[in-house]
């Protein structure tokens, strides 16, 4: 292919330019989302303000202007992912196989579809269970929630990155398939370990309580079994 004949220099240079868009879309999206970070902070402790909890607090002068920039940067990224992706997969076409560029343009677009879900998931169902656990731990052993700001930032950045990698379990294993790693016949015969597996996960990404646990494994388990079902479509 042509494409495959330029110069190292042209390749540095697009590159150049697909890092510098994207640069771009975050930070336009990030921009205007700085017109309403009023609301999105509002928005964020929107969870905590369920149970009873109306202001965080802030450890750092620093700390309540940091924060809300974070915030913004975050939701920026979120929304610009949808063109970074473009940039991205724009970059790397004309050097992917056929084969390849079947296989990214079966499983981006899922990919991208079911980090929605998990999020939503994540913010809807797995953050208000776990802050209610452990507002209730915090109780019982008569001590007071004083959470900070920075504290819960980085506490609901690592439930959606969680949420969002556990579930692209259906991509992963599509995309084994794809390349011969793995079969239908293998993964259903491995399904009781994979079970147990996938609760020990639950129980790393929820607070140590069964239920909890339970409740975030059986969305994890059914993406397990629907990902027989895609492995088995993607069999050569």
């Amino acid at each position: 292919m042509q494409d495959k004949k330029m110069p190292l220099s042209e390749h540095f240079a697009d590159l150049q330019k697909t890092l510098l868009n994207s640069l771009l879309y975050c930070f336009f999206a990030s921009v205007l989302l700085s017109f309403f970070h009023k609301e999105l902070l509002i928005a964020f402790q929107k969870p905590l303000n369920n149970v009873g909890i109306t202001a965080l607090n802030v450890l750092s002068p620093q700390e309540g202007f940091l924060i809300p920039i974070k915030l913004v940067l975050m939701c920026g990224l979120i929304v610009a992912t949808p063109l970074i992706v473009r940039e991205v997969t724009l970059f790397a076409w004309p050097a992917l196989r056929q084969n390849e560029k079947q296989i990214l343009q079966t499983f981006v677009i899922p990919s991208f579809l079911i980090a929605l879900v998990a999020a939503f998931f994540a913010w809807q169902v797995l953050i208000p269970i776990s802050i209610e656990f452990l507002l209730k731990a915090t109780t019982n052993n008569n001590l007071q929630a004083t959470w900070t700001l920075q504290y819960w930032f980085v506490f609901v950045q690592s439930m959606l990155i969680a949420s969002v990698a556990a579930f692209q379990l259906p991509i992963v294993m599509g995309v084994l398939a794809k390349f011969g790693l793995i079969d239908s016949h293998t993964v259903r015969e491995k399904g009781p370990h994979a079970i147990i597996g996938l609760l020990i996960l639950s129980g790393f990404i929820t607070p140590p309580d069964v239920v909890t646990q339970i409740i975030i494994a059986i969305p994890l388990i059914l993406l397990f079994y629907f990902s027989i079902f895609i492995v088995k479509a993607n069999e050569d």
